[in-house]
């Protein structure tokens, strides 16, 4: 039976996450609008979606091996 040619390598792989921030902020000077005023009861939803790895593996020739055979004699 031959050798397996298995390689196993561990990678460190940085995982990083967006965070929802909302900031209230004054106003230096108010300013006229057209608009209606909202509610504070007024409801706004907004949909997070969550995200996963997703590895792949390319495979590419690294090198050749040759395989021969030649008779030998004892």
């Amino acid at each position: 039976m031959g050798r397996s040619d298995k390689e196993t390598k561990h990678v460190d792989v940085n995982l990083t996450h967006e965070e929802l921030v909302l900031e209230r902020r004054p106003l230096s000077e108010p300013q006229m609008t057209d608009d209606d005023p909202v509610e504070s009861r007024t409801e706004i939803k907004i949909p997070l979606k969550r995200e996963e790895i997703e590895t792949t593996k390319q495979s590419y020739v690294k090198e050749e091996v040759i395989v021969t055979k030649k008779p030998v004699r004892l």
